[in-house]
């Protein structure tokens, strides 16, 4: 049996995300903020590494500095080390300035 690769279904090309600095991960459930690693990024969306699994259509909230981002989470993945990545969307795309503050 032949199978084939999995096709990319992003719109936007993500760019690796070991440069930006680790933001705060906030559930809109809790008001607690967790640190979460960003392993990709683009203007639709973002990879983030969490100490912990979130059910996919489930709204978060990002903190980098003054800078507040909503995402939906799109999928969840555990990782081998026992992180999970999380795959999550923008509900609109995000800005240059807005990227720029998520490196500072």
């Amino acid at each position: 049996m032949v199978t084939s690769p999995k096709l990319e279904q992003r719109l936007c090309h993500r760019v690796r995300g070991d440069t930006l600095r680790n933001l705060g991960l906030r559930l809109h459930s809790s008001s607690t903020t967790y640190d979460a690693a960003v392993a990709d990024i683009s203007v639709s969306g973002i990879g983030l590494i969490a100490q912990f699994d979130v059910p996919p259509g489930k709204p978060v909230t990002l903190h980098a500095g003054p800078l507040e981002l909503v995402a939906e989470v799109r999928h969840a993945q555990r990782l081998a080390d026992g992180t999970w990545l999380l795959g999550c969307s923008f509900p609109r795309p995000i800005t240059v300035d807005e990227i720029m503050i998520l490196g500072r």
